[in-house]
């Protein structure tokens, strides 16, 4: 990345725009430790005076064999933390957890609820939450047809 282009995203000034049925919506492109970080879509345009690029260019340009996500996990109005999870796009849970990151299809994990934590300290801990249908655990909807 050039530093100019660094910059600009350092400044909060780079956004992925993607237009479908759910309208126009924006992404959030920023940098930490050095690595660049593609936001949930949000429903609104990106600001006037920002740099924007396609989203699909962005996901595109996305190694099929492994994507890092990321969740912001955040409580009492702040990020408390972010958790990386390496996926393998290649399985249906891989790609609905990619679409839920990203709100490609409209639902998003943005402001979901964790809802419990199961082994916690043991081998195989795991926190159970990203209910997008009703935020409360009693969701399950699939977003592609191949998963249940």
């Amino acid at each position: 990345m050039t530093e100019g282009v660094k910059r600009q995203v350092e400044a909060g000034l780079v956004y992925a725009v993607h237009q479908d049925q759910h309208g126009l919506r924006s992404s959030r492109i920023t940098t930490q430790d050095g690595r660049l970080y593609l936001h949930t879509l949000q429903s609104q345009p990106a600001p006037l005076r920002a740099h924007t690029i396609q989203f699909t260019d962005v996901v595109g340009a996305l190694d099929c064999s492994s994507t890092l996500v990321f969740l912001d996990l955040g409580w009492a109005g702040s990020t408390r933390g972010r958790v990386h999870i390496r996926l393998s796009p290649d399985t249906p849970r891989g790609r609905q957890f990619t679409l839920l990151c990203t709100g490609q299809r409209g639902h998003t994990y943005a402001n979901t609820n964790l809802l419990e934590v199961c082994y916690k300290g043991r081998e195989w801990e795991r926190v159970k939450g990203g209910d997008y249908q009703y935020n409360d655990g009693r969701g399950g909807a699939s977003l592609l047809p191949d998963l249940r």
